[in-house]
């Protein structure tokens, strides 16, 4: 399934959706230099409210987002006054959710914006000497399972996520034997990506993330959910497919949403070389970043897209004029 990451940091959630078989795109509203490397196949640099609210949204199969939690965190809420000042994002992005009709699910840590009969995970259940307690609402008619049960005589007393934890959790920076792992930006960052089972973060990055093996928990559950939709041919996926040429060519992957476009074909199979729709369209992503005085691999806004479409769509109407006179085929 094609998978859109709202809200995506670098990629915690991608990696987990990716492993669990499904192709991922993320949206986040700033740059996210390491978000390829999770595995995800591309990335755009935009509000999620807008994305949310853009036609081509109908296209993916899936939808997570993980709105910033800054206004429900203790943290925000022990200042007076501070919590106000950061928006309460998720009642907006649910509303859009539910107006896409796609299933969704929507992630927040455990103190943070009130969710609609959300299942709680931990690391601990997953083998990972870390709690941090993560939350998740499905919707649109996707739903999880109950979190995985804990072995019988697991020691430690019972918290929200339904599981014992046997030791306690060490404040962050003062991890020491015997106690669990608390993922924060100031802890060793080598404790934290053990525990997380992510390496290709910084250390900030690695605090705001999501666990990748919650992700492919739920990932494994929508591959089974979807099963018998794509068997009874409810979904399109070969929208976003990009060229198989492409598949190893990590340089690309900051504009393969353009270069997929590359599917569509003119002319005879023996005028393919000629007619390289997948190079010029690199080509021109390329020449558009170098313009703005931004690299492929920092994002792109959606303005830059749109302006793309626009020089696409002018050149192409000047090389249907060339091809004027020789067989077409495709659409």
């Amino acid at each position: 399934m094609i998978v859109l990451d709202g809200c995506c940091g670098a990629g915690g959630a991608a990696r987990g959706y990716r492993d669990a078989g499904h192709e991922v795109w993320g949206v986040d509203l700033h740059p996210q230099p390491n978000y390829l490397k999770s595995g995800a196949a591309g990335f755009l640099r935009c509000d999620i409210l807008q994305a949310l609210r853009q036609p081509w949204v109908t296209k993916v199969d899936f939808i997570h987002v993980s709105p910033p939690c800054q206004r429900h965190s203790k943290m925000s809420n022990c200042r007076p006054g501070l919590a106000a000042t950061y928006p309460d994002l998720v009642p907006a992005v649910r509303e859009l959710l539910i107006s896409t009709g796609k299933p969704y699910v929507i992630e927040q840590p455990e103190h943070g914006a009130p969710l609609i009969d959300p299942v709680t995970l931990c690391g601990w259940m997953f083998g990972y000497e870390t709690y941090r307690h993560r939350c998740f609402e499905a919707g649109g008619g996707f739903t999880l399972a109950r979190p995985p049960t804990p072995p019988e005589g697991t020691p430690g007393r019972r918290m929200a996520c339904g599981w014992p934890h046997p030791a306690p959790a060490a404040r962050a920076g003062h991890w020491e034997p015997g106690k669990f792992v608390s993922v924060a930006g100031h802890e060793r960052v080598g404790l934290t990506r053990k525990v997380m089972a992510i390496d290709w973060t910084n250390r900030e990055e690695l605090a705001e993330a999501i666990a990748p093996y919650h992700a492919e928990w739920i990932g494994e559950q929508l591959a089974r959910w979807a099963a018998p939709r794509k068997a009874d041919g409810r979904h399109d996926w070969a929208w976003l497919q990009a060229p198989a040429d492409h598949e190893a060519g990590r340089e690309d992957d900051a504009v393969r949403t353009v270069v997929s476009l590359s599917e569509f074909r003119y002319g005879r199979e023996e005028e393919r070389e000629e007619w390289d729709w997948t190079a010029r369209f690199r080509g021109w992503a390329r020449t558009l970043a170098d313009q703005d005085n931004r690299a492929p691999d920092q994002g792109w806004t959606g303005d830059d897209y749109l302006e793309l479409c626009g020089v696409i769509a002018e050149l192409l109407e000047g090389w249907a004029d060339e091809l004027d006179g020789k067989p077409r085929s495709g659409s």
